[in-house]
């Protein structure tokens, strides 16, 4: 039995990561049952979340988890795919995932940082709640600091984010998934920024900018009433 260690729901989201909701997309995906379990986030073998045990096997990483999912148990996410198209995912997903990630947290750990900490860290004593969430944000500021955005006014990384998202559905399009008539694994990076984005209660400029594109919040509905709605 397949077991993702994932992050628990929350305001609005399946769960709180896109990371975590594109390994589980993927499961979906691939067609394997799997059960869903909460926490391991000191145990996990890189320290985060998602993490996907298979049988005591312990893969860490949804590109990992994609990459086991295909060699192990038959995965064919992206074969009908020609170079091209591969190539075109594969730079959609950098975007998301080292781009546009990083201005989501940063904007809703600073517009909602009250918030954040009384959903996100509730399961802590409220005695050590507002310590361990400033250590936490801490470490996001200073993060996307090195990696350069977060030296950017607050208007900048708004227009970043807009762009973001406008290249998004430019690629998307009016197709039904973002390459084609049929879904690949670059959907389940699109699904899970898109998913945690705008089903998020908290309100941000990026994910004002994500809901100006309706074919972005049509794929959403759509893919997840394709694979989330049959499992």
């Amino acid at each position: 039995m397949l077991a993702l260690h994932t992050i628990e729901p929350l305001m609005g989201c399946r769960s709180a990561s896109p990371f975590t909701l594109k390994a589980e997309a993927l499961l979906c995906m691939a067609g394997l049952p799997y059960e869903r379990k909460y926490g391991m986030y000191r145990s996990a073998p890189r320290g985060k979340l998602p993490v996907l045990d298979d049988s005591g096997t312990l893969i860490p990483d949804s590109d990992l988890i994609k990459s086991h999912l295909e060699s192990h148990h038959g995965a064919q996410f992206d074969d009908h795919l020609d170079e091209r198209q591969k190539a075109i995912g594969l730079a959609a997903q950098r975007m998301i995932e080292d781009h546009l990630y990083f201005i989501n947290v940063y904007q809703r750990w600073n517009l909602h940082p009250d918030v954040l900490r009384e959903t996100f860290f509730a399961p802590i004593p409220k005695l050590l709640r507002g310590f361990i969430f400033k250590k936490v944000a801490k470490g996001i500021r200073e993060t996307v600091n090195k990696i350069g955005l977060g030296r950017h006014s607050e208007e900048q990384m708004t227009a970043y984010a807009a762009e973001d998202w406008a290249a998004l559905a430019t690629i998307l399009g009016d197709k039904p998934f973002l390459l084609g008539d049929e879904p690949s694994s670059f959907d389940a990076s699109l699904w899970g920024a898109v998913h945690g984005t705008i089903r998020c209660s908290l309100d941000t400029p990026s994910r004002m900018a994500a809901l100006t594109h309706q074919n972005l919040i049509d794929f959403e509905k759509r893919f997840e009433a394709r694979f989330f709605d049959q499992a």
